[in-house]
């Protein structure tokens, strides 16, 4: 398969993994234009950046008495002064990356590469269960979810990096590691701002705002072509 455009997958007979003159790096007889590692780089960033951006939505509602009093007459089984409920919504995301770290490297079929793409649209789904006024269990039951989303961008990406940014790894990696700790950020500014700007809205938006980023991040993920999430498979020791 040949084009003329350098940023666009063709096949290779080189060997299985070196770097290119041009910037280019060719990983398993694919070449891989370096506008378009930026890119899916970037979509892995934004995806992570935005699926923590409920934990910030979170914490923001709780201090603010009256959007959480809102909440909690919403949410059947939920009661406003509820320490256990306030604690298991911020923390039930972590927890479920926790539990997605642990058990999906060892236990999935599925590839690498559908997992990556997968994640801002798992999450998206189940932040719309909010818009239902579901009962307490089934939003921390999305809380979960959401961690697993984020478990797999947490497990796979560095992996990625290896694989099409060797020699920036540490680079790489130190904006992984401040891409969640970011989204609870923005998360949390938003919807400060948001409740702040427009005191009549509903405790809500600020997850249309998330769904909304989510669904464009998902879709951009979905119509990159699959080749570019590809993973090199590592021996088991």
């Amino acid at each position: 398969k040949m084009s003329s455009d350098e940023d666009v997958c063709i096949e290779a007979s080189n060997e299985d993994e070196q770097e290119l003159d041009d910037g280019r790096v060719t990983v398993m007889g694919v070449r891989f234009g370096g506008v378009m590692r930026r890119w899916v780089c970037f979509l892995l960033f934004a995806a992570r950046v935005t699926v923590h951006f409920g934990v910030g939505a979170f914490v923001a509602i709780v201090a603010d008495q009256e959007r959480y009093q809102e909440m909690a007459d919403d949410v059947w089984g939920m009661s406003s002064t509820s320490v256990v409920a306030k604690a298991g919504l911020i923390s039930l995301e972590y927890f479920g990356t926790l539990i997605g770290c642990l058990v999906i490297p060892k236990y999935t079929s599925f590839t690498p590469s559908s997992l990556l793409r997968s994640a801002p649209i798992l999450a998206a789904l189940a932040t719309t269960t909010i818009f239902a006024n579901p009962p307490l269990p089934i939003l921390y039951l999305s809380r979960l979810i959401i961690g697993l989303a984020s478990s797999l961008l947490l497990i796979y990406y560095p992996q990625w990096v290896e694989t099409y940014i060797p020699s920036k790894v540490v680079a790489s990696m130190s904006v992984l590691q401040s891409s969640g700790y970011l989204g609870a950020v923005v998360g949390y500014a938003t919807t400060a701002a948001v409740f702040w700007s427009y005191p009549e809205t509903v405790w809500k938006t600020p997850f249309y705002i998330q769904v909304g980023v989510l669904g464009v991040v998902g879709l951009a993920v979905s119509l990159t072509a699959g080749e570019y999430y590809e993973l090199k498979a590592k021996e088991e020791s």
